[in-house]
């Protein structure tokens, strides 16, 4: 029983650390994936500026704005990559065998519970159904003890 409150204890706190790095990642996953946006919508209004500055003249302003938009598309995209490519720490990697262990270590004590309730219960189930053949084998052992006790008393070497 002290192995399945210590199992359980393990579990609880290799799920805490296991969510607590889960979150870890997906907000720092989140902030770059933001970034990426934001840079992309900065890319739109550049490429929208550009777009007008190239229509109203036919070069000049225009041609520098449109390499500033596509620039900041490139950069977004490479941010956007980065982000979605991260993996989870070594931590996270660590507290999940740990927890799997001890899910392995609940489910083994709680099938050797399971196994000494159902002893038990045949046990009763014995001694209410058949109450002489239930008793017999737990009087036998200690009747014949008193028996050997009492012959070899009888053969000491003082009587």
């Amino acid at each position: 029983m002290q192995t399945l409150t210590k199992s359980v204890k393990v579990l609880f706190k290799a799920e805490r650390i296991l969510a607590r790095e889960r979150l870890f990642h997906e907000v720092f996953k989140s902030q770059f994936k933001a970034l990426a946006v934001l840079i992309a919508i900065i890319g739109v209004v550049m490429l929208s500026i550009s777009l007008f500055f190239a229509l109203s003249t036919p070069f000049g302003n225009a041609v520098a704005a449109l390499i500033v938009g596509v620039s900041n598309f490139a950069l977004a995209a490479m941010i956007l990559f980065a982000a979605s490519s991260m993996k989870p720490s070594r931590t996270y990697d660590m507290a999940q065998t740990i927890r799997d262990g001890a899910i392995d270590d609940i489910e083994t004590d709680v099938q050797e519970i399971a196994d000494e309730l159902k002893a038990v219960r045949a046990d009763i189930h014995a001694l209410v159904h058949r109450p002489p053949a239930a008793l017999v084998p737990s009087m036998v052992v200690p009747a014949v003890e008193a028996a050997l006790k009492g012959l070899n008393a009888n053969h000491a070497p003082g009587n």
